[in-house]
């Protein structure tokens, strides 16, 4: 349902008297406390999904039907009667909307409604209170790593695991990368993430370090790369230049037999001409496959098949299992498409 929408049941609807006797001893208590009744007051929900509002609470009603169903806590739903707008000038157009719903005992500021529109809502310890931030005029500077980690599920709402490995198994993505590997020294990490890089050259690879290409990469230094820099043979193989054999041949040719009518009567005039053969390798692909990684990859690739275009200039790898016939054919036709 397209306007489905949520609530915890911090300020369910209670249908029973007891719990509607209970109810009305909670909000005297928060009238004596903070000198504001019902109608005055709306409770920061974290798992509320919009803005929802009692009949009778001060706010401009737009005139416009509420398409709001709201599911209950207790499985049942409830319909909103009409829009209207929050009295928070500051705030824009669209987190100001708020759905009025028949019998609500207590109004409800969606926290995930004010995340969706850019707000960082902070609630701070014990009694300081709650305040509201617009996007980029707040910046946070934990001095320890957190002692939980939630997320937000599809719903809107943030949930926490019971326990930190099913929280962490939960924040993965597909797209997510992790350490997999530990090397002992800083010349074994080098050689492993200059083979992880294609092989570059000494001084390409420095390059792109000092523009800042790889400052994800753990321990990878423009000094590191100066001083352990490996000498590898795919560098140099992926870096040959050969002169293509039979294009100008040192024999000497064999002069043919001339004829009376062979010899010129006339010297022929010299001429500051030079006559210019380009030979270029068109319609040429190479492939080549490296060695095998020191671990396998998390989906089963430990190879790399690496293309190379000459017409295009186009160069490209692909990641393989293994280096059987089958496993090499199907790398080599994801490269060609």
């Amino acid at each position: 349902m397209n306007s489905s929408n949520y609530w915890t049941p911090l300020a369910s609807i209670l249908e029973e008297e007891e719990e509607e006797e209970e109810h009305r001893e909670i909000a005297a208590s928060t009238t004596e406390n903070h000198g504001r009744n019902q109608n005055e007051t709306m409770i920061i929900d974290s798992g509320a999904t919009s803005h929802f509002a009692t009949e009778s609470i001060d706010i401009i009603h737009t005139g416009t039907p509420s398409t709001k169903q709201v599911f209950l806590p207790d499985g049942s739903t409830i319909r909103g009667s009409v829009k209207a707008t929050l009295p928070f000038h500051t705030l824009p157009k669209r987190a100001k909307e708020v759905d009025v719903l028949p019998r609500l005992q207590q109004s409800l500021l969606s926290v995930g409604k004010l995340a969706n529109e850019g707000y960082t809502t902070v609630f701070h310890p014990r009694d300081r209170g709650v305040t509201i931030h617009k996007e980029g005029t707040l910046t946070l500077t934990p001095t320890a790593p957190a002692e939980i980690q939630g997320w937000r599920a599809k719903t809107g709402l943030w949930e926490v695991g019971v326990n930190n490995e099913k929280r962490k198994s939960s924040t993965l993505t597909e797209e997510s990368a992790q350490n997999v590997h530990s090397l002992p020294s800083t010349l074994a990490a080098v050689r492993f993430l200059h083979a992880a890089a294609g092989f570059p050259t000494q001084a390409t690879w420095i390059a792109a370090i000092k523009a800042g290409n790889f400052v994800t990469w753990p321990g990878l230094t423009a000094e590191a790369v100066n001083k352990h820099f490996p000498e590898s043979d795919e560098t140099l193989k992926g870096h040959m230049k050969m002169q293509r054999m039979n294009v100008r041949s040192t024999k000497k040719k064999a002069k043919p037999e001339m004829t009376n009518e062979d010899v010129p009567t006339a010297p022929n005039p010299k001429k500051n001409d030079v006559y210019i053969s380009v030979f270029n390798a068109h319609d040429t692909v190479y492939t080549d496959q490296t060695g095998g990684f020191p671990v396998t990859s998390s989906r089963g690739n430990k190879y790399n098949m690496v293309m190379c275009e000459v017409d295009g200039n186009y160069i490209d790898a692909e990641p393989m299992k293994s280096r059987t016939s089958k496993s090499m054919v199907n790398t080599y036709l994801s490269l060609w498409k």
